[in-house]
């Protein structure tokens, strides 16, 4: 019965032109429980913010289980190039539960398209140098936080993000669909940016999403294929701020992108075109939601509370299941 209603949403969902296709998926204890897709075929989909808890938030995990990047170091000591600027001064903490105090948007696309890729993160830099950062206590999520981290990451691996996610995301966990630089990037700073960002730009598939979730799960036991410390894990998936641990969004009441019956004890990360990801620690489980409201334009809003009910339902369903 429980599938049934999640299915007739969907297909509400697709009828109602909100999205040509949706897909759920709900896993306990690692087995699937739930797996239904409704609308036009696809197997491949732009995940956009997702990227970061697909990516940039567990290799920044991985870096600190290896103790090769310390939360409370600012930025200045991993990007020389900032000594002298108020950014230097931000912690990388700062950059993760938000509240470094940058803007959270800013359309850099604009100016980068004037130039040849291979200039464009000189370019780009040149702008985070027009940047200024407010005193705030109260988090502001910000695109740059996550851009200011990925030339974090590069410094540390000294190569640059498409590899470093091939070599230690895509390989570890044998992901064999989910890569940068695929057409049509929703994302324009990333679409700039040459496809590759560590704030958004990745596509992924059904499958794929399963086995990141699955290593979530596994990391939370202590046997993370990525090599993410569970001590270290824990600490970046507890309430830092409202709203945010550290790389990770936390469920909010009444209401949340992981639904209103999402426990407390959650984390994960919706995507602006659609997709969610969300990692329910007291259940042992995560519900995954593929679609791309965006299409035919982004200004279509209609999804949002669409996915907040259907995560409601898959979430009632793992309830369900012993």
């Amino acid at each position: 019965m429980r599938n049934k209603k999640i299915k007739d949403l969907a297909r509400e969902v697709v009828y109602k032109k909100i999205a040509p296709h949706v897909s759920v998926i709900a896993v306990k204890n690692k087995k699937i429980i739930l797996k239904i897709s409704v609308g036009k075929k696809q197997n491949i989909f732009d995940v956009a913010s997702v990227t970061k808890i697909i990516f940039t938030t567990p290799i920044i995990i991985k870096l600190v289980s290896e103790k090769k990047l310390n939360l409370n170091q600012t930025v200045e000591r991993y990007l020389n190039i900032f000594k002298k600027h108020k950014i230097g001064k931000i912690k990388i903490k700062s950059l993760l539960n938000q509240t470094s105090g940058l803007v959270w948007w800013r359309p850099f696309f604009k100016r980068l398209n004037k130039y040849p890729l291979k200039e464009r993160k000189f370019i780009l830099v040149k702008e985070f140098f027009k940047e200024n950062t407010l005193k705030t206590l109260k988090p502001v999520y910000s695109d740059l936080n996550f851009i200011l981290l990925g030339w974090v990451i590069e410094s540390i691996y000294n190569d640059n993000l498409e590899n470093i996610f091939k070599k230690h995301i895509a390989e570890s966990l044998k992901l064999r669909n989910t890569k940068f630089k695929v057409k049509n990037v929703n994302d324009q700073n990333c679409q700039s940016m040459g496809g590759v960002s560590s704030h958004a730009g990745l596509f992924s598939s059904q499958n794929d999403m399963v086995k990141i979730g699955n290593e979530y799960l596994s990391a939370l036991k202590g046997k993370s294929k990525l090599k993410m410390k569970k001590q270290i894990l824990l600490k970046f998936i507890k309430k830092s701020k409202p709203g945010w641990g550290l790389g990770v969004m936390k469920p909010s009441r009444p209401i949340s992108t992981g639904g209103t019956k999402i426990s407390l004890n959650s984390f994960g990360f919706p995507g602006f075109t659609g997709p969610s990801l969300w990692i329910d620690v007291k259940r042992e489980a995560f519900v995954v939601i593929m679609a791309e409201r965006n299409k035919p334009s982004h200004k279509n809003k209609r999804f949002a509370p669409y996915r907040v009910r259907l995560h409601d339902l898959a979430w009632e369903l793992v309830d369900e299941k012993k």
